[in-house]
């Protein structure tokens, strides 16, 4: 491996192995299973479980999601300097991984299942509050575990595995939350009866969601190591940090590319539920199409590992999204009876995604490296938290979109739909994201870095720690 670990040692005096092994890397990623697990289902069911069950409006849901994504994402540049200069014992990185994994535990709980005695606009005041609470607490995790993983490894090969075990363990995460989300979607939510029932259903899913999210947060971060010749090469000043990841082109490119991305995943993510049930016209199929997707992007994963040993990270990604936007193509024009389309569409779609979910992060720790041979620091959490304010925000920005875009074509839940809101469900699942992930494609073409380049760079800084040079 090139990242020079020969020599290294961990907090605790002992000397790291010459490469990573199988087992760090697993374990690295089992956090994900929990938070996989927890957040698809807020991401894939949260808003129609607001609509619908506790009765929250369309709009005040948008106003709410974009709120705390805007919070969320003004937290994670705190979150990734703060991480950086951190100086414990334990590293940077794994105190505030065992600090936020009860918050975090505790928050899905109440995201979930807030009093029954609320309504109205108290009742969203409550879920405004928890879903800041629980962004914050988010932030607190998944920053420095980002962080973590790019500092585990510097080789160029070794990053796409160890990124793409973690995004297997999202992958079964997810899966699982399927059952969640089946469980809910089996009640009569037009009844009174069957809204009772979802809402003790989804206690007793937070609940498990709760406990996988923490446990698996603490179990990784005491068994996982940090380089203590890190701890004191994070940014100095936090705005300089901040403008190094703007002035580092490749980064500048990989911050417009993914906001975009993520923009247009957000709005099928958050539209799915509603395609299903009112463009499909296939009520309680929403966990088969999500399985389709999920289920395809998981088994990829070894695919797009085993290319990455053989072709650069752009071509792999480009090509991801290439499949990704043609696979969305069929959601413009498919109705009521389609699903034998809609299904193998979104299994196409889930296969490229797997790539672009492994290949992205790695590459985005490569790029980390250019930094450090410019400036000196690591500050994998000042990187991350960009890239993450970057996303978060436009998240934010789709949920106010749908959400308004929902209530402005005449969206009324549980009931039949009119040909305006049908329309706008289908615009909002498959030509806005279309729309985007082209452009994004266009921009990422302007990307330039090749495993001999990171090679390159990587001796020089090796070197230079080393004292060689």
């Amino acid at each position: 491996m090139s990242d020079s670990r020969a020599d290294a040692v961990d907090v605790a005096g002992r000397s790291l192995p010459p490469g990573l092994p199988l087992s760090t890397s697993l374990v690295y990623a089992l956090p994900n299973a929990g938070t996989g697990f927890a957040f698809f289902m807020v991401s894939i069911f949260f808003l129609k479980y607001a609509t619908d069950v506790l009765a929250i409006s369309a709009v005040a849901m948008g106003w709410i999601l974009l709120a705390a994504r805007l919070w969320d994402a003004v937290s994670d540049p705190v979150m990734g300097f703060l991480s950086d200069r951190t100086r414990t014992r334990l590293g940077r990185r794994r105190p505030w991984m065992i600090a936020s994994a009860l918050p975090l535990g505790l928050l899905i709980v109440a995201l979930w299942s807030p009093p029954a005695s609320l309504g109205g606009a108290a009742l969203a005041a409550w879920t405004g509050v928890v879903f800041l609470l629980l962004y914050s607490a988010t932030t607190a995790f998944l920053v420095p575990y980002d962080a973590l993983g790019a500092e585990l490894t510097s080789d160029y090969r070794e990053r796409t595995l160890l990124f793409g075990l973690r995004r297997v363990t999202f992958g079964v995460g997810a899966l699982a939350a399927l059952g969640g989300v089946a469980l809910l979607s089996r009640d009569d939510l037009a009844t009174e009866a069957g809204r009772l029932a979802a809402r003790a259903t989804a206690f007793e899913v937070a609940l498990l969601a709760a406990f996988l999210m923490a446990g698996l947060a603490i179990f990784a971060a005491a068994r996982l190591r940090e380089r203590p010749d890190y701890l004191e090469r994070g940014a100095r000043h936090p705005l300089r940090a901040f403008g190094d990841v703007w002035r580092n082109r490749r980064a500048r490119i990989l911050v417009i590319v993914f906001a975009v991305q993520q923009l247009g995943v957000t709005c099928i993510i958050l539209v799915a539920p509603f395609f299903i049930d009112y463009v499909l016209q296939a009520p309680g199929q929403v966990a088969a199409v999500i399985l389709a997707f999920m289920l395809s992007g998981t088994l990829s994963i070894p695919v797009w590992m085993a290319a990455g040993r053989r072709y650069e990270k752009k071509s792999l990604i480009i090509v991801a999204m290439v499949v990704i936007s043609l696979a969305m193509l069929p959601g413009l024009f498919i109705g009521p009876g389609d699903l034998w389309i809609a299904l193998p569409a979104v299994a196409i779609a889930g296969f490229a995604g797997g790539g672009t979910d492994t290949v992205f992060p790695s590459l985005q720790a490569d790029v980390i490296d250019f930094d450090e041979h410019d400036s000196g620091e690591r500050k994998e959490g000042t990187y991350f938290a960009v890239w993450a304010f970057a996303a978060k925000t436009a998240s934010g920005g789709a949920g106010v979109l749908v959400g308004f875009a929902l209530d402005a074509a005449g969206y009324v839940p549980n009931q039949p739909q009119t040909e305006a809101s049908v329309a706008a469900i289908r615009l909002l699942y498959a030509g806005v994201p279309l729309v985007l992930w082209t452009a994004s494609i266009l921009v990422f073409r302007r990307f330039e870095l090749t495993g001999a380049q990171h090679r390159e760079i990587r001796s020089i800084i090796d070197a230079r720690t080393s004292g060689v040079v």
